[in-house]
């Protein structure tokens, strides 16, 4: 009799110790179940961008624009003008990345497009300024550990904008400026959007995060 109650005891703890088991497994199902509720969508909102960041791209752009079209020409800066539109695509692009820089620089591009005075079809300097989006994203890590790295990425999206598009320009059989003129042109845009640099990629930075904190690259 003793022995069989020495079993039946040794079952009941053993029972006690499943049962505890189960409840402990059903908590930690629980919590993450609360996890998911907690974080939704996770993947997909950090691949795109906020609309606040969306309305600050588009604002920013059309002033960019109007200003690069109307009263930069009005000041007869020598060699030529510098262009505002690809430092505000590299300012983006390095605060948020190759995906979001590509967009801004595809929509930008389409608006230099189909704004008067336009001399060419839609679509270059879309496709122009996408491209430069994309490539200037994959050094958005760059932003914080060097203080010239802004400038250096800049300097080449000034650059291949100007060059890109006389490339273009060829291919398509439009009017493009010659390698002598080119000569003159690069140097003077990419000295001027260098120095505009300073101004525009710190404050769309600050814009941008103060906007939208969370990170969408």
């Amino acid at each position: 009799t003793h022995v069989e109650a020495g079993d039946l005891q040794a079952r009941d703890l053993q029972a006690r110790d499943l049962q505890a088991g189960d409840l402990q497994a059903g908590d930690v199902e629980a919590g993450d179940l609360q996890g998911t509720h907690l974080h939704p969508a996770t993947a997909d909102s950090d691949s795109l961008m906020s609309w606040k960041v969306a309305l600050l791209a588009a604002l920013s752009l059309f002033t960019a624009l109007l200003i690069q079209r109307s009263a930069l020409p009005l000041l007869g800066l020598p060699g030529a003008e510098p262009i505002p539109m690809v430092v505000l695509v590299a300012a983006f692009a390095l605060v948020r990345g190759p995906f979001v820089g590509s967009l801004i620089g595809f929509c930008g591009g389409l608006i230099a497009d189909l704004a008067p005075p336009t001399t060419h079809g839609a679509g270059r300097e879309a496709f122009l300024y996408c491209l430069i989006g994309y490539v200037c994203g994959m050094a958005a890590g760059e932003i914080e550990r060097s203080a010239l790295a802004p400038l250096a990425v800049v300097a080449v999206a000034s650059a291949v904008a100007v060059v890109g598009n006389a490339a273009l320009s060829l291919i398509f059989g439009a009017e493009h400026a010659s390698l002598s003129s080119l000569a003159t042109i690069v140097p003077s845009v990419v000295l001027y959007d260098v120095l505009l640099a300073p101004f525009i990629v710190p404050a769309i930075a600050v814009l941008v995060r103060r906007l939208d904190p969370e990170p969408r690259r």
